[in-house]
């Protein structure tokens, strides 16, 4: 290995997922997609191996069972150092001090607010794979939106095995029995930068190739390697001050006179009086809010309803707002919202 290669090389395939350890594990290898190109690959299935594993911590999966991918929620570019943390919240249904942050700043700034988008958690998914375009077989790490990969992905497999008729969803992660996937990238604009959306996915039956013993036992258990920060570690990142709490009791304050915050460790809040604020644009963010039409109280849904809206990205409309990055920017949200929370499903 060459002195630029051994000084920097390994380092970046470590920093490829900032919320994983992945440091203790020599020769790691990443996927490079195509850029707007076809691409195929075979995901091949970890062992669970820790109780950090999100289905472990919600009794929906045990320690020794197999799973192909790591689906997990993470705040990303955290503090002024910017790293990415796992979410309490959303993945082990604990209070998260970023979540609270974020919320408190949608509630008095509004779902555009920029801290708010870059604070709120996205959803991840990491996989095991071979490249099927490449003779070599060997194990890569691929990291992605679920948005833009896993939701489309799984969406096709769903229609495939009701179409082929061998059941509710065609399982391309079988070690035996699985296909590889085809695919087809496009670059688009995603959190305001330019991202991979995967596409046209095609399941194909394995060719001269078998996911063996010897490859599954080679695949990452990325479980094992989360970074979990507790509240304390959380609410450090995020107000520069990574100390822990040595009484659990006692509440962090910690004061930026400059952003005019004050931050708790029960609550985030924004200290509104000590903002320094345009009196213009104070003046005008009160007309809008005076402006506002209050959101039409919807009568509760009866299954045989046909007047309702479609999602323009896909989603199960009222049931998936919020869930999806897209729902920010989405031009139906209050009413999805709305609908949601009127929502009665049928039985």
């Amino acid at each position: 290995m060459g002195l630029l290669n051994e000084r920097y090389g390994d380092h970046q395939s470590r920093d490829y997922i900032t919320y994983l350890d992945l440091s203790q594990i020599g020769n790691l290898k990443i996927y490079k997609p195509p850029k707007e190109e076809y691409g195929a690959i075979d995901i091949v299935p970890y062992e669970i191996l820790s109780e950090k594993h999100p289905l472990v911590a919600k009794n929906k999966a045990k320690i020794g069972s197999y799973d192909y991918t790591l689906d997990i929620w993470v705040h990303r570019n955290v503090g002024a150092v910017g790293i990415d943390c796992v979410c309490l919240a959303k993945n082990y249904s604990k209070p998260c001090p970023l979540c609270e942050y974020a919320t408190e700043r949608v509630k008095q700034f509004g779902r555009e607010d920029k801290e708010y988008l870059q604070m709120k958690a996205k959803r991840r998914v990491v996989y095991n794979v071979v490249d099927a375009m490449k003779e070599k077989v060997e194990i890569l790490v691929f990291e992605v939106s679920h948005f833009l990969f896993e939701k489309e992905l799984i969406e096709k497999a769903k229609y495939e095995g009701n179409r082929r008729g061998i059941g509710p969803y065609l399982d391309f992660a079988d070690p035996e029995n699985g296909y590889t996937i085809e695919f087809r990238t496009s670059i688009v604009s995603y959190e305001g930068r330019e991202a991979l959306r995967y596409k046209d996915f095609v399941f194909n039956k394995r060719e001269n190739f078998q996911i063996t013993e010897e490859l599954m036992g080679k695949a990452i258990s990325f479980d094992k390697y989360i970074i979990l920060r507790d509240y304390n570690e959380l609410m450090g990142i995020l107000t520069g001050n990574d100390l822990p709490i040595e009484n659990e009791e006692k509440e962090m304050k910690e004061e930026n006179e400059e952003e005019g915050r004050i931050f708790t460790r029960k609550r985030v809040r924004r200290n509104i009086e000590e903002d320094k604020v345009d009196d213009k644009v104070e003046e005008k963010r009160e007309e809008e809010v005076s402006d506002r039409k209050p959101v039409p109280q919807r009568k509760t849904r009866k299954s045989k309803e046909t007047n309702v809206e479609k999602c323009p990205y896909g989603l199960v409309f009222g049931q998936d707002c919020d869930e999806y990055d897209v729902c920010d920017d989405c031009k139906v949200w209050k009413q999805c919202r709305a609908y949601g929370r009127d929502y009665v499903p049928p039985f």
